[in-house]
């Protein structure tokens, strides 16, 4: 980073994470909701957007954003509403995308960063201890759009994708450091697997996130002039992301220089940001009520069948493990961390006297040898 100003710049981070939910159908049709099927194969009228089809409202979804909403202690809306945004694209065979604006399913709420989501390399700084709480502004619900290939000399579209149920999880701009970004959503993805609501496979495009970084002279309350970030598809790859841009951002403006708001692409071999376009003005979506679909009443039933499912949380698990088994707090963070491993440990821990020899036996000798508990070739 250049040092040619004496001026110290701070960051200012929030993130826009779109999680595909597990359903057996698409949003607003009866096609199966599958990763990895032949393309175009789980398609009808409604994903294709075919005049006068019609969309009708995919149940389980609506209930499994209520969960995500109430795991993150947001606050419900009793009436919510689907809007139409309107847009061109090649992904988007109506012109039209089925979301939600002005009255999303949840509003507020937060996630909560604790020591083991930060990167291993900085654990032990005493800020990625500080069980920092990161704001939400909404959740709402949405259609995914197709999936667009590109080659050498043409381009394939895919509308398996087209339509399947999509959650947006858009945070307050409270986050500082690409340290507490990369805790923030490993913390998330972890709600998001214990309550069953998704994979979160950043790898299959089932969590994909959007960084809106700015930075500015330490001790400003106004916001720098944001840059939006695509194409970040892993959590590790976001963390580089916003290492680089608020460097680069860093030093155009000790270099005298005037930011433009724009978005950028993530190149990751390349280990930088690209120019993709630059913002003159918002985008207007010329939202308005979809006209084929009725509000939404969640206090008729859909609040309460998403509080009968609401799981044991990370938080709570580790106290339990901590209190039953009588082993160290840490011991309980690590297990409590995979809801697989600490089924795993449970079911281990029942058969043994020494409840701490196991745990330990699990951390240490066979998390070593593996990544993903379903690769542990012994039985509990």
């Amino acid at each position: 980073m250049s040092t040619a100003s004496a001026v110290a710049y701070e960051a200012v981070i929030g993130l826009e994470v779109h999680v595909q939910l597990k359903t057996n159908t698409k949003m607003f049709c009866g096609c199966r909701n599958e990763y990895g099927g032949e393309p175009n194969t789980h398609l009808c009228p409604v994903c294709l957007g075919l005049p006068g089809a019609l969309p009708v409202p995919n149940q389980e979804a609506i209930r499994k954003t209520i969960l995500t909403g109430l795991m993150l202690e947001c606050e419900i809306a009793p009436r919510c509403k689907f809007d139409r945004k309107n847009y061109f694209y090649a992904d988007m065979p109506k012109n039209y995308q089925i979301s939600q604006y002005d009255q999303p399913l949840c509003l507020r709420g937060g996630v909560k960063l604790y020591t083991l989501a930060f990167p291993k390399d900085v654990q032990k700084d005493p800020q990625a201890n500080a069980n920092k709480v990161i704001g939400l502004t909404r959740i709402h619900l949405e259609e995914d759009v197709a999936k667009s290939a590109h080659y050498e000399t043409q381009s394939g579209i895919d509308f398996n994708r087209a339509g399947t149920p999509l959650m947006e999880i858009v945070s307050e701009a409270d986050l500082s450091t690409p340290e507490e970004a990369f805790a923030y959503l490993s913390a998330l993805k972890q709600i998001l697997v214990y309550g069953g609501v998704s994979d979160a496979d950043m790898e299959k495009g089932q969590m994909r996130c959007d960084v809106n970084v700015s930075v500015r002279p330490v001790g400003q309350k106004e916001y720098g002039t944001k840059v939006e970030v695509k194409n970040v598809n892993s959590i590790s790859a976001v963390r580089r992301a916003l290492r680089y841009e608020i460097d680069r951002q860093t030093e155009n403006y000790q270099a005298g220089g005037i930011q433009k708001q724009e978005t950028r692409r993530w190149d990751d071999p390349k280990g930088q940001t690209t120019i993709m376009r630059v913002k003159e003005q918002a985008h207007d979506y010329r939202y308005f009520p979809e006209p084929d679909i009725l509000p939404l009443r969640t206090d008729k039933g859909l609040l309460a069948a998403a509080q009968a499912d609401l799981p044991e949380l990370p938080e709570a698990k580790k106290t339990r493990l901590a209190a039953a088994y009588g082993i160290s707090d840490y011991q309980a963070s690590v297990l409590a961390s995979d809801v697989a491993l600490s089924h795993y440990y449970e079911k281990a821990a029942a058969l043994a006297k020494n409840k701490a020899s196991v745990a330990n036996y699990i951390i240490n000798e066979t998390l070593a040898l593996v990544s993903d508990v379903a690769d542990i070739p012994v039985p509990p």
